[in-house]
């Protein structure tokens, strides 16, 4: 196959291919040239177009296999992601909240006290009913802190009325925990 190159008739300036294949025009002058193309170039262009226009498709096959590849990856990244911080937050709550505490029963507690109550049940209670309740239990070293408070009084009206309570310092004890006799238990009241 060889090229040509064409001219114009009247200017003899080189001719350019316009955007339909069959005309050439002369940018100087304006004139425009037909060109008749052969069956055999028409096929040719056609087979031309048509494997062009496949290769563009398999392309977009390609790249949508790898889009939905990697769309699959991180969506397995993002269930890994979350499966570690559900068991992470899981392994957490066993270890910190108060469910532990079920495996305390399991354990030796020689002469330990086990609290019958939480310390939600002494919110609100009076504070001579409080100490009694302590006492029942086997404490022996309860200490008590008066607070004053307007907003309380308010609230809760005058009396000797229980706002806290922790055993050596723990505040989220609840029924069933265990503790030496001579933990020091403080009952804030109003």
């Amino acid at each position: 196959m060889r090229i040509i190159k064409m001219q114009c008739r009247n200017c003899n300036a080189p001719l350019e291919r316009g955007n339909d294949r069959q005309i050439m025009f002369c940018p100087y002058c304006g004139t425009k040239l037909f060109i008749d193309e052969s069956d055999t170039v028409k096929k040719q262009r056609i087979k031309s177009d048509t494997y062009r226009t496949v290769e563009q498709g398999w392309q977009y096959v390609e790249f949508e296999k790898y889009k939905r590849q990697y769309s699959l990856k991180i969506k397995k990244g993002i269930a890994l992601a979350s499966a570690i911080i559900f068991v992470l937050s899981f392994a957490f709550c066993l270890i910190f909240h108060p469910v532990r505490r079920f495996s305390n029963e399991f354990l030796p507690h020689d002469g330990q006290i086990q609290v019958t109550v939480s310390e939600v049940w002494c919110d609100g209670k009076n504070l001579d009913a409080a100490i009694e309740e302590f006492k029942a239990m086997g404490f022996s070293n309860i200490k008590t802190s008066h607070q004053i408070s307007l907003l309380a009084t308010v609230v809760r009206g005058f009396g000797d009325s229980v706002y806290h309570v922790s055993i050596d310092g723990d505040s989220e004890f609840i029924k069933g925990d265990w503790f030496d006799p001579d933990a020091v238990v403080v009952i804030s009241y109003y």
